[in-house]
């Protein structure tokens, strides 16, 4: 059985990889680390919101947490714990190996969500203040609930504490009350009671020791106030000092330390909407949840810096585009080794992907898709079939490459959808900067906007973890308000 790996990331821990990954790679930035707290941290982190070890994914994590990346954001719920089971296995392998140390990593999970495993857990016999979502996902912050799945992301981890514990969008409760005909005003003083006995439960854990900080993941945070769903910073702020002080018996900083939420070139509300309020020597100011971040002085992770919504919901995906494959060969190939297989009900790949090619119109599509169904179909083909080891190992490199191919596809539906905001946004840049890849502008922009701490990215392939060094190696830009000027 796998030890429990021991320990908190440490100041001094982190700021010696950093000094190390510095000594191997001279050409790193001193822009390219910030401060958690007092932990040191690189600007870009590892979102692990669809790795679970498969593909290349390994390979990658390792060379993420050997290159300078030493943040990983996680869930119970990502893969439906697959996710923090992986990291678990690669923090263990490289640990072993001496090649890093448990005190080097700043490990951030998230609980709330009820889906999957869990929710076969619990849905004969749900806990108090459980909100059903829909039914594949309900949602929960009760504290008794946050302790299981606190224990539970720990367990999968392979550790003994974590260093940061995240609300994971709370805001369900609101849109799921607004949803069933709760007035706003009676919602949200239950919701903010609710986070009250959240965050009494996490400033707890802190007193304890079994985490160092907690915090919010909000999809909301940048909403106009009046929006029904929107999670209001200032006043989570008065509710942690209310925590705070039931937890330790006298008025102290709140552990609450750390938000989490998204911000890219095209969903800007963080930073554009005056939404909440701060406090001044003598009066209130109103100002964005960005600005009230930086003046309470919390640490702030941005999730999906490249995937990114406009205001009438198409996806564009903020990375350099590919030319459009041709895989009639691959398919030809796949069609040949399905023709092999045992009569079946289940859908041939080979007979669907000309429908794929045709339909798909974006890689977040395409990645979700890919998920649900491709995916799913491999594994329901192999079991039917009964294939042996062998067999198996054949038939999946065949069935991959049309899997590849597609997404190569959908690669390129991404870059002709793009091309206008692409255009626009490099000429807007000094010279030296507008040629670099469009991932690695996109994330840069949003890791040098000042109150940002790190970004969040999806590194499930080496070469994304290189767009991430590469970040890491060129300086923050000077003048981030330019490139959003209207």
């Amino acid at each position: 059985m796998q030890q429990v790996i021991n320990g908190f990331a440490t100041p001094e821990a982190t700021k010696s990889y950093a000094d190390k990954m510095w000594a191997e790679n001279p050409k790193l930035s001193p822009d390219g680390w910030r401060m958690l707290e007092d932990l040191t941290v690189a600007k870009i982190a590892t979102g692990t919101y669809r790795m679970d070890g498969r593909d290349n994914q390994p390979q990658a994590l390792e060379k993420a947490l050997l290159s300078g990346l030493n943040l990983i954001d996680t869930s119970a719920n990502y893969m439906d714990g697959g996710a923090e089971i992986f990291i678990g296995r690669i923090l263990a392998k490289l640990i072993a190996a001496g090649k890093i140390k448990r005190e080097e990593v700043v490990l951030v999970s998230k609980a709330g969500y009820i889906q999957g495993q869990t929710l076969d857990m619990y849905r004969n016999k749900p806990m108090s203040e459980m909100v059903q979502v829909n039914e594949l996902m309900w949602h929960c912050i009760q504290p008794e609930f946050l302790i299981q799945q606190y224990e539970s992301s720990c367990k999968r981890l392979g550790v003994e504490k974590l260093d940061v514990l995240l609300l994971h969008n709370p805001e369900y409760f609101l849109a799921h009350a607004v949803a069933n005909h709760m007035e706003i005003a009676e919602a949200r003083e239950i919701f903010y009671q609710r986070i009250e006995q959240a965050f009494t439960c996490l400033e707890g854990l802190c007193q304890q020791g079994k985490i160092q900080f907690y915090g919010v993941s909000s999809n909301t945070f940048g909403f106009p106030a009046e929006n029904a769903d929107f999670v209001d910073l200032a006043k989570l702020n008065e509710i942690a000092q209310t925590a705070a002080q039931t937890v330790w018996g006298r008025r102290k900083r709140p552990l609450l330390r750390v938000l989490q939420m998204p911000y890219n070139l095209l969903e800007m509300g963080v930073v554009s909407n005056v939404n909440t309020t701060a406090r001044t020597f003598n009066d209130v100011e109103h100002v964005s949840t960005l600005e009230l971040a930086s003046r309470m002085r919390l640490s702030v992770l941005i999730n999906r810096p490249l995937n990114a919504f406009s205001p009438d919901g198409v996806a564009y995906r903020l990375a350099e585009g590919a030319t459009m494959p041709d895989i009639s060969s691959e398919i030809a190939e796949l069609a040949q080794a399905e023709s092999l297989l045992p009569a079946s009900e289940l859908p041939r790949l080979s007979k669907l992907a000309p429908t794929l090619l045709e339909k798909t119109t974006d890689s977040l599509q395409f990645d979700h898709l890919k998920t649900t169904m491709l995916i799913p179909l491999l594994l329901q083909t192999i079991t039917e079939a009964a294939l042996s080891t062998e067999d198996a190992i054949e038939f999946v490199a065949i069935y991959q490459k049309v899997v590849a191919g597609l997404r190569l596809a959908a690669r390129h539906q991404d870059g002709l959808r793009i091309e206008a905001v692409e255009k626009t946004l490099r000429n807007r840049l000094p010279q030296g900067v507008a040629d670099l890849p469009l991932q690695q502008l996109a994330l840069n922009i949003i890791a040098s906007t000042p109150a940002v701490t790190s970004v969040l990215c999806g590194l499930r392939q080496a070469d994304y973890v290189e767009d991430a060094v590469a970040v890491l190696e060129n300086g923050d830009l000077p003048d981030v308000a330019a490139v959003f000027a209207a």
